[in-house]
Parts: C-alpha cells; sequence; structure tokens
C-alpha cells in the first residue's frame, strides 16, 4: 500500500467530511480503494454521500457501493464513483460501513460542473441525529440482502436419489458440514476419558412435517450427550453450524418438508468396556438408526501430570459476558483441561499497589482448581503515562507489601504460592523492554519464588527476552518457533482467532494441540474463551453490533452456556496432544513426531486427526 494511503482497522464506522468556501455544483465523487480477502481487506457494506450548504442538514445523495464491481479473491483496486450528482453543495460526508476489520483508500475525488443552482425541489433534509439513524438502517437492511444473496433458499422438495422418509446419513467428520455418508454399522475403538465426536444429518425427505423423538439404547455405562447444531450468522455472509444445542434425552424433534439438522453425538468412557448404543427415532418402524459399536480401552494410566500440556484460553471472569456465571465458566473450562486462571488488572492491581484485597478476595475463590494463578498487571499503562512513580522505590516497597499479603490470601484459600505467575505486559513491545526486564530481574532479587509469565507478539521480540520468563507464550508466525531455541524458558503457543465463528474448527483449532506437540511445546491456547464485542457484550449471537467480530468459543443459551463447534475441535486436539504423548514414551519421540507431521501437512483432510487417533491407540 502507498504509504499516502489512509487505513482503519476495526471502525464501525469511517466520517469522512469535506467543507469549501463557497458552494458549487457538484457532478461526480469517486473513491479508490482496495480489497483482498487474505487479510480480511473488503469493499465496505455501505459508502453514503451526503450534500449540505449550511454544514446543519444534509441532502442523501446516494450509496457509493450500489453499482460497485464484484470482488475478486484476490488483490484488487477498485475505484467506486457515484455520478451526474447535479446537486448544489459547500459541505460533503462520506460515511462508510466497512465490511472486513479493515479500510483504505488513498484517494477521493470530488468533481464540479460549475456554479452552484438552485436547490432541487423535494429531496428531505437530514439532521445528524436522523443521519445516524439511516445509516443504521440502511445497514440492518444491506446485511440481510447480503445473507439472502449468499445463502439462498432452495425450495424443499425430496430428493430423488434418497429414500422417501425420514433419513440419517453420517459425516466423515464432525468439524464440517462436507461429505456424507449412508449410514451402516460403525466400530471404533477409543481410549477412557476421551471423547469421540460423530455427526449426522438427520433429513425431512417427505412433502409433509415429520415430528419424532431421540433416543439412544443401549449405551450402558457409556456417556453420551447429543447436540443439535444451531447455524450463526458470520460477518462473512455465512450460515455456520456452530452452536450446539445439548439435547435431552427422548428430546422431541420437528422437521419441516426438507429441512435437516446436523446432529451430534460426543461419547467418553470412563471404564473399560465394549459399548453397543445405538441412536434411534420414535413414531415409526421405518423410521432410521444408527448402531455403534466402542471398544474402550486404558491406555493412560501411565500419563504423568508433568507432560500434560498446559491450556490456556484468558478467562477473564470480570467480563460481562462471564459475569454472574461463574460456576458455570468454571467447570466448562476444567471439563476441557484449561489448568490457568487469570486475573484481571481491575483486581489485581488496587491489591497489588493500594493493598486492597476485597476484590481480589472474591475473585480468587474461583481460582481453586486451577495449577496455574496469573495476575495480569498491565503496566503499559504507566510506561504510556510515562509516570515517574512506575519502578520508583515508594513504589517498590508497596508492591512488595501487596505481593505478600496476596500470597497470604491465596495460601488461606488453600492455593500455593508455587502456583502465581506475575504477567506484567500483554504482548511486551520494545519500548517497554527496559521497564519489563527492570522489574522481572528486580522481582526476582527481592522474592526468589516470584514467577514471570509473558507473551510475544513480534518475533523480533524473543531473543531480547529470552530467559527473563518463566512461561513464554509465543504467537506462531510460520517459522518463529523453529527459528528459535528456548532453553531456559517454558514455552507455550498461542493464536488471536479474529473472525472466530467463520473459521474452520479443525484447521485452525483442533490442530493446535498437534501444533504443539510437533514443537514439544509445553502449553497451547488462543485469544479468547469469553471476549464479546460490541454493543451488548453480555450475550454471543451478534457479530454485527461492535467493530469486529465475537472472539468467543462459547454461546449464551437461556440460563446456560452451550459449546461451539470450534471450542470441542480445540477440545479434541489436547486429548489427541495427550494420546501422542503416550505413544511418544512407547515408541520414541521420531515415530511420533513422524504421525504428527502427517497430520498437520493435511490440514484440509479433516478426518486425518481421527484416523491418526485410531492408529495410535490400535498401536497402544
Amino acid at each position: 500500500m502507498d504509504k499516502l494511503t489512509l487505513g482503519w482497522q476495526h471502525t464501525p464506522r469511517i466520517v469522512l467530511n469535506f467543507a469549501w468556501k463557497t458552494a458549487f455544483q457538484l457532478d461526480k465523487i469517486t473513491l479508490n480503494t482496495a480489497t483482498n480477502p487474505d487479510a480480511d481487506v473488503s469493499l465496505p457494506l455501505n459508502i453514503h454521500v451526503f450534500a449540505s450548504l449550511n454544514g446543519k442538514t444534509f441532502r442523501y445523495l446516494g450509496d457509493m457501493i450500489a453499482n460497485a464491481q464484484k470482488e475478486t479473491t484476490y488483490y484488487q483496486v477498485i475505484k467506486l464513483q457515484l455520478a451526474d450528482i447535479d446537486v448544489p453543495a459547500k459541505f460533503l460526508r462520506l460515511v462508510i460501513v466497512p465490511k472486513g476489520t479493515m479500510f483504505f483508500t488513498d484517494e477521493v475525488e470530488i468533481l464540479s460542473s460549475g456554479k452552484a443552482k438552485a436547490l432541487p425541489q423535494g429531496n428531505d433534509l437530514y439532521t445528524e441525529q436522523e443521519i445516524a439513524a439511516f445509516v443504521k438502517k440502511a445497514e440492518i437492511e444491506s446485511r440481510n440482502q447480503r445473507f439472502n444473496e449468499v445463502n439462498k433458499q432452495e425450495v424443499k422438495t425430496p430428493n430423488a436419489g434418497l429414500q422417501n422418509g425420514l433419513v440419517l446419513q453420517r459425516y466423515t467428520s464432525p468439524w464440517e458440514d462436507g461429505t456424507l455418508l449412508k449410514v451402516s454399522p460403525l466400530e471404533l475403538t477409543t481410549c477412557l476419558n476421551t471423547t469421540e465426536y460423530i455427526a449426522y444429518r438427520l433429513l425431512n425427505n417427505t412433502l409433509g412435517q415429520i415430528s419424532t423423538r431421540l433416543n439412544w439404547t443401549g449405551q450402558g455405562s457409556l456417556d453420551i450427550v447429543t447436540y443439535a447444531a444451531k447455524e450463526v450468522k458470520t460477518r462473512e455472509f455465512k450460515l455456520i453450524p456452530d452452536a450446539w444445542i445439548p439435547l435431552k434425552r427422548n428430546q422431541s424433534i420437528t422437521l419441516d418438508p426438507g429441512e435437516s439438522k446436523i446432529i451430534i453425538a460426543a461419547l467418553c468412557a470412563d471404564e473399560s468396556g465394549i459399548f453397543a448404543p445405538v441412536l434411534g427415532f420414535s413414531g415409526n418402524k421405518s423410521y432410521p438408526e444408527a448402531s455403534l459399536k466402542i471398544q474402550a480401552r486404558d491406555i493412560q494410566s501411565g500419563l504423568s501430570a508433568d507432560n500434560r500440556i498446559n491450556v490456556n484460553v484468558w478467562a477473564y471472569f470480570n467480563t460481562p459476558f462471564l459475569k454472574n456465571r461463574e460456576t458455570a465458566v468454571k467447570t466448562d473450562l476444567l471439563n476441557h483441561y484449561v489448568n490457568t486462571f487469570f486475573v484481571p488488572p481491575q483486581v489485581a492491581v488496587p491489591a497489588l499497589i493500594n493493598h486492597d484485597l476485597s476484590a481480589f478476595e472474591k475473585y480468587i475463590r474461583h481460582g481453586k482448581d486451577f495449577e496455574k494463578i496469573f495476575l495480569f498487571l498491565n503496566f503499559r499503562t504507566y510506561v504510556q503515562s510515562g509516570q515517574d512513580y512506575f519502578l520508583s522505590e515508594s513504589w517498590k516497597s508497596r508492591f512488595l507489601k501487596g505481593y505478600d499479603a496476596v500470597v497470604k490470601l491465596m495460601k488461606s484459600q488453600g492455593i500455593p504460592e508455587s502456583s502465581l505467575y506475575l504477567y506484567p505486559f500483554d504482548e511486551v513491545r520494545n519500548n517497554e523492554l527496559v521497564q519489563y526486564v527492570e522489574f522481572t530481574k528486580w522481582i526476582k532479587s527481592r522474592r526468589e519464588d516470584a514467577k514471570i509469565f509473558l507473551t510475544v507478539f513480534d518475533p523480533a521480540i524473543i531473543p531480547k527476552v529470552k530467559g527473563s520468563a518463566d512461561i513464554m507464550q509465543v504467537l506462531d508466525r510460520g517459522k518463529t518457533l523453529s527459528s528459535h531455541s528456548f532453553n531456559d524458558s517454558q514455552l507455550w503457543l498461542y493464536e488471536i482467532m479474529d473472525g472466530s465463528k467463520a473459521l474452520p474448527p479443525y484447521k485452525k483449532y483442533r490442530l493446535l494441540g498437534w501444533k504443539a506437540f510437533a514443537y514439544q511445546l509445553k502449553g497451547v491456547g488462543f485469544w479468547a474463551y469469553g471476549d464479546v464485542r460490541g454493543e451488548d457484550r453480555t450475550t454471543a449471537w451478534n457479530d454485527f453490533d461492535g467493530s469486529n467480530a465475537d472472539y468467543t468459543v462459547v454461546y449464551d443459551y437461556k440460563s446456560k452456556f452451550i459449546p461451539s463447534r470450534r471450542w470441542e475441535a480445540f477440545k479434541a486436539g489436547i486429548e489427541d496432544y495427550r494420546l501422542l504423548t503416550i505413544y511418544s514414551e512407547k515408541v520414541g519421540m521420531d515415530a511420533a513426531r513422524k504421525l504428527c507431521l502427517s497430520v498437520l501437512q493435511e490440514p484440509g483432510n479433516t478426518a486425518k486427526a481421527d484416523s491418526v487417533r485410531r492408529e495410535i491407540i490400535r498401536e497402544l
């Protein structure tokens, strides 16, 4: 992009105002921009143009996107225009509603046809407040129109290639709604405390409505949780079956003609044996069923805690989305192998600096049962403000007193000091390195048991901080991990999941565990478990009420949380890591890593990880 190009990121509205000393007759407006789908740079949803003679009330001239050329799948420079305007103007306003996370322009051209003429009759004028309402309404209408264009609803008629009636088919992978197979008895071998996911499509292949009840028989002690996938809207104008709604035993299901539902079974055994569950549907003897034969083996008894991977998803319990749902959040995190607990700066800093432990005492109660407690200090605010007080002798004295009080309080609640980590900077920057290094050296010299957690976004930072942190969690940018050796720190990996709901669950979430094993890392995670953006941060169902999409991997549903397909894919990857570890202890790291790489080399094959998982279990 040219140095003279202007760019905006995560901005819900971009307003460009122009003003002239004298009025003129406006004839044409052009705007240069660019698109690049790989970088999430798209044409805006709207570019509304308003003109005014007094700068207080504006006349609407049109939407520059209305006649824009179609976007391509590669980088493209596009010139947008609004022509034949023929309206007098002294003030001009462009209101841009971005569609992707970024918008760029390097030129806006405004052409005149001469002196201002008399105002045309019959055009409505908009005040500032009315413009905002108009733009919001137009945005909603444009989004709905785009969704209808991308997700055209076909007339539902029976599929001649399938039997008439209620049809059950199995997906080759639960992580994509792609290839379907005819349902036949399925046999698989698993191991204890490991979840297996099987996805089906239930289709009403008739011209009438069908009501039935879903039920399992013959499962014995095998734990089976059944979900129905609910589609969610993404900012890419796609409908993704990402939200998994739990179904009760004997759950009623109604399907309109031609309607289908994705049904997912999550199966987990806590004792060895052979199980033969059958998925069936009541109401008609001809309704299909799916028979399974599950052999569960005990192969994990030798897996030590030292070999289990640490899991971090930055779940801050004080966010609007998670607040007042702490018990459900904690249970869900532990069920997905998360062993880290984060204390936000709004709670940690008052305790450490102001010695006010009231909020910390309430918050830390939720930290029991987590192996590692991270106190996020957010020292960036000190650096940005340029306060001399930070790291002064007075500040250090207060910090030590607060640190000792925090440790004492944690111990009183059964949380040992060994689980505590100080998290001074998030994704430390070059201009913060002096303060970061000074703080880490000082605190370790005064409290020998103090430990440091550090995140690194920029790979150029790594050599400058190597050995300074007890845990370093690094964003992998291609060759970041393979380009550095880490002998002094416990290395973890993380990813930032922009536009998370539209991301492929298998490639972006499940394979994180495999990637961690390939590099022999001690921890893995992503941003973030419960980060909801937008105007209403208490619900995760709307990706369009903010400047960028939500990051969360769970949804609020009635009074509970329900998982996303991505969250369950991530859990499967953590279990894969454990199986690879056990396998490496039996056959050696080289053989285990070879299998691991065979999965990573085919990120588009969503059935590959399950296939290799079966191979590992058979050989153990």
